[in-house]
Order: C-alpha cells, then sequence, then structure tokens
C-alpha cells in the first residue's frame, strides 16, 4: 500500500482532500474513483470554457468529453512538474481549436497585425475592467480571434498566471500577455463602439 493510499483509507474513500497530483497517482494504481474525482473537479470548468471557444452548447459537451477521454487515455504523458490543470486544458484548448478549424471557424491572426496602440494614457487593464460590465461583453468575446480568445479565457475565467497559460498553450509567456493585452484591447475597442451606437440613439 503506497502512503497516498494509506491516507486515503483512513479517510473512507474521500477523494476530495486529495490534490489533483495525488489523484492522478491513484488513477495509474487502478484506482478509477480517482478519475471521478477529477471529472468532479473540472467538468463543469472545461465545459465552460470550450462553451466560450466553440459558442455551441451540444459541441462544447462533446469537446469537453473528449478531453476527458484523451486525458485518461495519455494519462502516461503527464509529466508530475506539470500542474494537472494546466495539462488538461491544453488538451481541452488544442481540442477547441481543432474543432474550430475543421469547421472553418478558425481564423489565424499575427500579432503583428493587431494594433496594440492604446490612446489617451489609459492603462489597458483598467480601461478593460471598468468597461467588463458591458452586456455585449460574451458577444465580443466570441468575435476575438481564437488565440486570444483562449489565452483570456484562462487568464479571466479559470485565473491561470502568465506562466500556467504559457505552459497550457506551449508558447512563451511574452506571447500570452502579448495575446490577451491585445484581446483586452480589442473588447474595449468594441465596446468603445457599441457606446458610441448607444450615445447616437
Amino acid at each position: 500500500m503506497t502512503a497516498i493510499e494509506h491516507q486515503l483509507s483512513g479517510q473512507a474513500g474521500d477523494l476530495r482532500e486529495f490534490s489533483d497530483e495525488d489523484c492522478v497517482v491513484l488513477l495509474k494504481e487502478g484506482n478509477s474513483s480517482a478519475f471521478a474525482e477529477l471529472m468532479r473537479r473540472y467538468q463543469s470548468r472545461v465545459y465552460s470554457y470550450v462553451l466560450r471557444m466553440v459558442s455551441c452548447p451540444d459541441d462544447a459537451m462533446d469537446i469537453c468529453q473528449t478531453t476527458f477521454i484523451s486525458a485518461y487515455r495519455n494519462l502516461e504523458k503527464w509529466q508530475p512538474n506539470a500542474l494537472f490543470r494546466t495539462w488538461l486544458f491544453r488538451i481541452a484548448s488544442n481540442s477547441a481549436i481543432d474543432y474550430l478549424r475543421r469547421n472553418k471557424l478558425y481564423t489565424q491572426v499575427s500579432l503583428e497585425s493587431v494594433d496594440g496602440t492604446l490612446t489617451g494614457g489609459m492603462d489597458p487593464e483598467h480601461q478593460y475592467v471598468s468597461s467588463a460590465r458591458c452586456s455585449g461583453m460574451i458577444n465580443l468575446i466570441q468575435q476575438l480571434p481564437p488565440l486570444f480568445r483562449q489565452a483570456l479565457l484562462l487568464r479571466e475565467l479559470e485565473g491561470m498566471s502568465y506562466a500556467e497559460i504559457a505552459q497550457a498553450l506551449d508558447v512563451s509567456e511574452g506571447t500570452v500577455k502579448s495575446r490577451i493585452a491585445r484581446a483586452r484591447y480589442g473588447l474595449v475597442s468594441g465596446l468603445d463602439q457599441m457606446d458610441g451606437v448607444e450615445s447616437v440613439r
């Protein structure tokens, strides 16, 4: 009996006190309940993230299920020095991008093609936060280029650090920061346009 299993036996099979990584260890040792616990923790979160990427509830559920099946089948590829959450969202991100490409909904946009110059000397972070109350925010997020959208969602929806997002998307931290900054700028620009339309009505 491993140290984790010994601890588990004293808690009447309750996995809620165990870390994600401990659950993965148990799963590798044949404890199927550990996978059910990981799904309990992350299924709704992965679904919410994917839904905001693909905008279709049924397809989002399919991608969510595919994500967990892929994670289960490729568990040996998970490295203990990486957070399970980060690894899981990398699978979800790749699955969502594959879906968008298959359905011709994916548009590759280079960072250089997006105007990153913010006018008025206003901090983009503060401007983004102050504008986030707008009811059209969800629609604007869905209109962002997928690469920008996924980085922004991992930051705002999942609360990941830049380092975690970089690991999840397999890019540098600098790229993550650039994508998020440009996503926020795109949202602010969209909100400004919406405000302008409202003001002339």
